[in-house]
């Protein structure tokens, strides 16, 4: 096996290879030409830095295997896409902080390179770089562990502790959600990695220039997820604007015009135009096919405290309504959840 792997391993092959590879670098091939289920289950068990625990023969308990690993995958698609190949499967927050999508491109026009440093065309550049890789493989890591072993572990770590934290503070916008923090935190590490590398003269890189790559990742990062905010209710919000753009007329009666078509699937009622449209949604159907796959309560909560769900005069978020069938304790949704962030501003 070569040191970039595929993502189709079964659980054993993986467990073994990352721990072989432990405080190391983990690359993996091509994410767009693997198996979204495999690479659900990858993303949790890379993840995890521990194994499965298992039994000998003789029925004693087996040392779990463990390692702790950076991982890095090329893909010409977001996890997030290829995780929905496998008949629409949600990519939950807890992935999407665990490995980040960051998009390859350094804002000049020409992809991964950047404008301002050619000197001739990106083609010709790609293939120096992939010559040099070959040749110069193996020698640069090395490098690295001999310096950081030849400097003292501990004065490196509280060296790349300090380089964090300044990261950390100069890079997280005010109110950013831990899941950012949690991603700054990961990047400030690569980037001090790449500073003592500089400092170390490993590679020929300026000084500056490996902290800057990081701190406009994060904001690529960032701009990518939508905000600052936590990313299940982020997610959850869209699917429930999603579900009302697509069903907001055909599953809600009309509660104003008895006349009215007859929703064969009905998920409750609609009343008002325009900015005064208001939805009465069964609380049912709010819970398992709404918000399914989410925290329906959390979603709730947000979209109350956003003014698009009307609370009841206690503050719950379900309250008491006159319909067709009765008073009933439904959501009531305002026209507004159509309405995106950017939309608002």
């Amino acid at each position: 096996m070569g040191y970039v792997l595929p993502w189709r391993h079964t659980a054993n092959a993986l467990e073994a290879v990352l721990a072989g590879r432990t405080d190391t670098l983990a690359v993996f091939d091509e994410l767009g030409a693997s198996d979204a289920r495999s690479v659900f289950s990858a993303l949790y068990q890379i993840t995890a830095r521990t194994g499965k625990s298992r039994l000998t023969r003789d029925a004693c308990l087996r040392d779990a295997l463990k390692w702790r690993n950076i991982i890095l995958s090329t893909g010409e698609v977001p996890i997030g896409t290829k995780i929905a190949e496998d008949h629409g499967r949600l990519h939950y927050a807890g992935q999407q902080v665990r490995v980040l999508d960051l998009p390859a491109d350094a804002g000049s026009g020409v992809g991964i390179f950047d404008a301002s440093a050619l000197q001739s065309e990106p083609g010709e550049v790609a293939d120096r770089l992939k010559a040099a890789a070959a040749r110069y493989y193996g020698v640069a890591g090395p490098e690295f562990v001999r310096r950081l072993l030849a400097e003292g572990p501990d004065e490196v770590g509280s060296l790349v502790g300090e380089m964090i934290t300044i990261f950390e503070k100069n890079q997280i916008p005010p109110g950013a959600n831990g899941q950012v923090r949690r991603a700054a935190r990961l990047l400030g590490l690569i980037g001090a990695a790449g500073e003592l590398a500089t400092r170390w003269g490993i590679v020929p890189w300026q000084e500056g220039a490996a902290i800057d790559a990081a701190g406009k990742a994060l904001a690529d990062w960032i701009a990518q997820r939508g905000g600052l905010g936590a990313a299940e209710i982020r997610d959850g919000i869209e699917q429930v604007r999603g579900y009302f753009a697509q069903f907001g007329e055909s599953r809600f009666d009309d509660v104003g015009n008895a006349d009215a078509r007859i929703a064969t699937t009905r998920a409750g009622w609609r009343r008002g135009w325009g900015e005064d449209r208001e939805w009465l949604i069964l609380p049912s159907v709010w819970r398992n096919e709404i918000c399914k796959g989410r925290d329906a309560t959390a979603i709730a909560r947000a979209l109350a405290e956003q003014g698009k769900l009307v609370r009841d005069s206690q503050g719950k978020h379900q309250r008491s309504e006159r319909t067709p069938m009765g008073s009933m304790r439904v959501y009531v949704l305002k026209a507004s959840i159509l309405r995106t962030e950017d939309d608002e501003r």
